[in-house]
């Protein structure tokens, strides 16, 4: 098999070989964080979510289960919580999230910097930030979370700065849209 990069190959350029050498490298070293398959798993009968690895089950507490990953090549964790709540009146939904929102800042130690209350899809639900500290570094949560079926679903994407190699927002941004309940 011939080298690719062979200058034969290429006209005998030197500027040329030498620039598809960089592209080379710069695809080698940043292909894999850049080009982490995202994929849609239905969790349960009835959650929709975006991991970029197999998403692992846990059990948190009584009826709270969740699922998480870490991207090892972006340091991104990708997060679902899912607990049941009971009926929840109509009325009431609002007050309920904000109860949520205010309880994963706490478990966080950290602040709400965005919150905004509306519809996900067929649901009514939640998209929040969290700024929060891990071993000494700032890291966000991006998140969103819906009520439906007596549950609150959480999807959620964590970067933190000076580890993550990928903004989070803009993983969280681009798959939103697949966060979904039925």
């Amino acid at each position: 098999m011939d080298l690719i990069l062979d200058p034969a190959r290429i006209g005998n350029s030197p500027w040329l070989y030498t620039m598809m050498k960089k592209l080379l490298f710069i695809f080698l070293v940043y292909h894999p964080v850049l080009a982490s398959e995202a994929v849609v798993y239905t969790l349960g009968d009835n959650l929709k979510a975006v991991f970029s690895c197999s998403p692992q089950f846990t059990v948190v507490q009584a009826g709270v289960t969740g699922y998480y990953c870490t991207d090892e090549e972006s340091l991104i964790a990708y997060t679902v919580g899912i607990v049941p709540v009971g009926k929840i009146e109509d009325s009431e939904i609002e007050s309920h999230l904000n109860a949520f929102i205010e309880g994963d800042e706490k478990a966080l130690d950290g602040k709400t910097t965005y919150k905004s209350m509306g519809m996900i899809g067929s649901n009514r639900g939640a998209y929040f930030i969290i700024k929060f500290r891990y071993q000494g570094y700032p890291g966000t949560k991006y998140a969103a979370v819906i009520y439906g079926n007596d549950h609150f679903y959480q999807w959620a994407i964590q970067d933190i700065q000076g580890l993550s190699k990928v903004d989070g927002v803009s993983i969280f941004n681009k798959y939103i849209q697949y966060f979904s309940v039925e």
